[in-house]
This record gives structure tokens, sequence and C-alpha cells, in this order.
């Protein structure tokens, strides 16, 4: 059992208690856990895997449903719907995230840190446009095969937008250490975009 003496070394002790050996690595445990900063590191990795687990499997249940009330070629039509507005929402916000981790080390002041996020903003207006050109051409060509009405259409890209927009101010939250309001980003409004 390795122990640190006043020293600095470390040495072995042989032929210790295995219940003494176990009830001070408890203690060591306890007061790891019992820090400020542990407490705050579990509570928050709770709360974002279960609202995690939440939306994936209320998606999931849906998709499953969804399949056993409409017919074939409806359940064809929202199943194209639905990967849109997940392509949207993915390739909308596509190097932006990364980008901003990437650049965030530079920016110490909170100034210079909000303009670093005005900048991802204008550039998920760009990058969003350009996936909503290319989903809209797609969209028509399968729609031109399927019936798939306007306000269907509509709905895609207004949610897929919403939902890249909400998926990047979560991950910009986030960034702020801002967890409440990372949670409500990326567990509220994907809970909408699910439900539309």
């Amino acid at each position: 059992f390795p122990v640190t003496i006043p020293t600095g070394e470390i040495r072995f002790i042989k032929n210790l208690d295995p219940l003494l050996i176990l009830s001070l690595y408890k203690i060591r445990f306890a007061a790891w856990i019992q820090s400020a900063a542990i407490k705050n590191l579990v509570k928050y990795a709770f709360l974002y895997a279960g609202s995690a687990a939440l939306l994936k499997g209320f998606g999931f249940l849906l998709s499953l449903w969804v399949a056993k009330v409409l017919i074939p070629e409806e359940y064809g039509v929202w199943g194209i719907a639905y990967a849109a507005q997940i392509g949207i929402s993915t390739f909308g916000i596509l190097g932006i995230q990364e980008a901003i981790v990437g650049l965030l080390r530079n920016q110490s002041k909170c100034s210079s840190r909000q303009s670093l996020y005005a900048a991802a903003m204008r550039t998920l207006a760009a990058t969003l446009s350009i996936t909503l050109a290319l989903s809209v051409c797609g969209i028509l060509f399968i729609s031109s095969q399927k019936e798939i009405s306007f306000i269907g259409i509509a709905g895609v890209m207004i949610s897929g937008s919403l939902l890249a927009l909400a998926t990047l101010q979560a991950q910009i939250s986030r960034l702020e250490e801002n967890h409440l309001s990372s949670l409500a980003f990326s567990f509220l409004i994907p809970l909408a975009g699910v439900l539309s």
C-alpha cells in the first residue's frame, strides 16, 4: 500500500489489513467527492446525460408510434422530413463549434469572447443559408416523386434552422459555463423539434 511520508518519498507498507486499505481509499474518495467542483461536475453530468437520454428515448418512442399509426407511404414522407430536419441542423453548424473552441483560448476579455460569439452567429447564418438552399433542391426533387406539402417543407426548414441555432447557442452557453441555459437550449428546443 503506497504511503507518502513527510519527506515526499512514497513507501510501500506490507501486510496491511485489506479492510484498513479499503477504509483509507473510502476516506480519500469521500474527501474528493465532497469538493464543490466535483459536486457540480457530477450534478451537471447527470443533468446532461439525463436530458439527452430522455430526448433520445422520446424520439425513439415517437418514431415507433408514428411507424405504427401511418401507412408506409406516409411514414416514408415523415422519415424524409425528419431526416431533412436533422440534416439541416447538423450541416448548418458544421465546423462552427470547433472553430469557436479553437479561437476561444486567445480571447481572455469578455468583450472579445462576445465578438467571437457574434461572428459565430453570422457564420451560422451563412452556412445555414447554403444548407437550406441545398435542402430545398433535394426536398423539391423528392417531393416530385412523393407528395410533400409546402407547409411541410417550410416546417422542416424552420425547425431544422431553429435546431441548428439552439445547438450552437447551447454550446456557447456551455463554454461560458452557463449550464442551465445550455440545458434549456440542448433539451427543450430539440424536444419541440421532435414534436414538430
